[in-house]
């Protein structure tokens, strides 16, 4: 997943789960 990749940069993502709690969901469950 693009996203996955994305949180292991940081910031960015999680200003983004933040914005998009469902998102962030997707997330943890993968």
């Amino acid at each position: 997943y693009a996203i996955f990749g994305k949180v292991t940069k940081g910031d960015d993502t999680l200003r983004k789960l933040e914005e998009l709690p469902t998102r962030r969901e997707g997330i943890f469950v993968m």
